[in-house]
């Protein structure tokens, strides 16, 4: 055996082993309430950060989709109303226009309610929408009347691309040009309109009421869209009118013009008039 076999070397200890593995291990093993609810708190609010980020871009998608304006013109009153690019929209009485603003660069989109003529500026595509019938162009003159199931298109300049569920005979679209127009009525075949008679689709616009053989209650409801009077009248006689007035008139004396081929009688009450045999 030799001497270093002989050497040991016994370690000197301070501290008993309990007390070593209370001081340097057990810490290691143990966990730690405060460092968990540290970690914990740091991963909700990454989570609630990455949320809040996805409903950013989402609502930023949709608003777009949502966000519409409505142009409304009353009983009574014509309304002009420039669209984003430039185009007008003139509304006659108890008419609306709805369209999407934040959208308009992308997609020139107008619905429509009641009668408007439209100027558009030339661009893409422009589309007028009603519960009758649609409206394609390019940049025109045009003038559409949706109204209880009838649909009428007059065309002033340009070239126009129409079409209606109302027409039960063409299923394609018909293209009308200036000076021409296309109508449309529930169970009825299409009617091309052309010449003065087109024309005078138009002449609202300057306070001018032409009809020719146009049901009488149908010129009863448009002299109440331009005064904004309440006209009672329930007659079954199928009394057509051909004749114009103009605004200038009072509503008494235009309920005269109009009446007075038929032998119909004017009664004024407290909410407006009633039209009686």
């Amino acid at each position: 055996m030799t001497m270093k076999d002989n050497i040991r070397i016994e370690p000197k200890w301070d501290k008993t082993k309990e007390e070593i593995w209370n001081d340097h291990f057990e810490k290691m093993t143990a966990s730690d309430p405060e460092r968990a609810i540290s970690a914990s708190r740091v991963a909700f609010t990454r989570r609630g950060f990455y949320y809040a980020a996805v409903a950013a871009v989402i609502l930023l998608l949709l608003v777009p989709l949502a966000y519409t304006r409505n142009i409304v013109a009353k009983r009574g009153e014509h309304v002009t109303y420039e669209l984003p690019d430039g185009s007008v929209a003139s509304l006659n009485a108890l008419s609306e226009i709805t369209y999407k603003p934040l959208l308009w660069l992308f997609n020139r989109h107008v619905k429509m309610d009641g009668e408007v003529h439209f100027s558009v500026e030339k661009g893409s595509k422009f589309t007028v929408k009603s519960n009758n019938g649609s409206v394609t162009v390019l940049g025109t003159k045009f003038n559409v009347k949706s109204r209880d199931g009838i649909f009428e298109v007059s065309c002033m300049t340009g070239k126009v691309s129409v079409i209606s569920p109302l027409d039960n005979t063409t299923k394609e679209k018909v293209i009308i040009e200036g000076g021409e127009g296309v109508s449309f009525s529930s169970n009825e075949k299409m009617e091309r309109i052309s010449g003065k008679t087109n024309e005078e689709k138009t002449s609202w616009m300057e306070y001018r009421f032409v009809f020719t053989e146009a049901p009488l209650n149908q010129v009863l409801e448009e002299i109440s869209r331009q005064y904004n009077i309440d006209i009672a009248y329930n007659s079954t006689e199928g009394y057509l009118y051909t004749g114009k007035f103009s605004k200038d008139l009072p509503v008494e004396k235009v309920l005269e013009i109009v009446t007075l081929p038929f032998s119909l009688k004017i009664v004024k009450g407290e909410s407006g008039y009633k039209i009686i045999k």
